[in-house]
């Protein structure tokens, strides 16, 4: 694929809020899920900043040459098509999103979770101290919530269908939020299919 499109999930760690400043987007839920990827990838630990590309590659996040090279080779493997639509519009801190994914690739891959994510764009932190103290930091695709939604079947060709609904915080600004879905395998930790659709139309 020449021009694939990127999902993009930023996840704030908050192994490093000790140092006197705490990311106001930081979640241990988020540490727990990176501390699973090391597990997998087989890593001593973990380690600031990481990029993980499909869940197959991880490698230090300011590799650029890296990342379009990781990205390319993920483009090329087959991906479940994950469609989003929306039930009821974003209104009074929620909204209702149906969700279907649709045969999940042929492998050995017999069923696979569904997960759905709410992420925010332009966001920024005053950072107060640390090793980046004094930058005022700059962030797109902050995940705010991050939950599992159900199971993926193999061998159907709807492999799941569910209608979701979506809460969100009333700090958050709705014409920079997003629904991103996705589909990961949980012992190889692949993800097999993924869809993104603005929260507010």
């Amino acid at each position: 694929m020449g021009n694939p499109e990127i999902i993009a999930l930023e996840e704030h760690v908050d192994y490093w809020d000790s140092l006197g400043w705490r990311d106001p987007y930081s979640s241990v839920h988020l540490t727990e899920r990176q501390q699973d990827y090391a597990a997998s990838f087989r890593n001593e630990g973990v380690y600031t900043p990481q990029m993980v590309v499909d869940g197959r590659t991880e490698f230090v996040g300011s590799s650029q040459n890296r990342a379009k090279s990781a990205i390319a080779d993920a483009a090329r493997e087959p991906k479940a098509e994950v469609v989003l639509r929306r039930v009821v519009t974003a209104g009074d801190g929620q909204a209702k999103i149906a969700v279907e994914v649709k045969m999940l690739p042929v492998g050995e891959i017999r069923e696979a979770q569904v997960w759905l994510a709410v992420t925010e764009n332009e966001l920024h932190s005053n950072v107060l101290h640390g090793e980046n103290a004094g930058q005022d930091l700059h962030h797109d695709a902050v995940v705010r919530s991050l939950r599992k939604v159900g199971n993926a079947a193999a061998n159907r060709e709807t492999a799941f269908a569910s209608e979701q609904d979506v809460h969100f915080d009333s700090g958050w600004k709705k014409e920079n939020l997003r629904v991103v879905v996705f589909v990961q395998d949980p012992k190889s930790k692949r993800i097999v299919g993924a869809a993104a659709l603005r929260l507010q139309p």
